[in-house]
């Protein structure tokens, strides 16, 4: 039996609603930037496919996100890959 590799899409569409991940684009390629909660196992999912991130304390006032710890991490290509 094949197990299938995980993928950063994989990762997004997991945990995009438990950890409130949004993006946004940004440079001229399809580039994105994808922020949310810095939670335990998107953090681990992230490690396993190795995509660098960062934390940051959101200071957005009225998203969910607001005084909690975050992460943000970079996509390149499209959207849903």
């Amino acid at each position: 039996m094949e197990t299938k590799e995980l993928t950063i899409w994989d990762i997004i569409t997991k945990h995009r609603e438990s950890a409130d991940l949004r993006s946004r684009y940004v440079g001229c390629a399809p580039t994105y930037e994808w922020t949310g909660l810095a939670t335990k196992e998107l953090q681990d999912d992230l490690n396993k496919v190795h995509v660098a991130f960062e934390y940051f304390y959101s200071d957005v006032k009225g998203q969910e996100c607001h005084g909690k710890k975050c992460v943000v991490f970079v996509t390149f290509g499209e959207i849903w890959g």
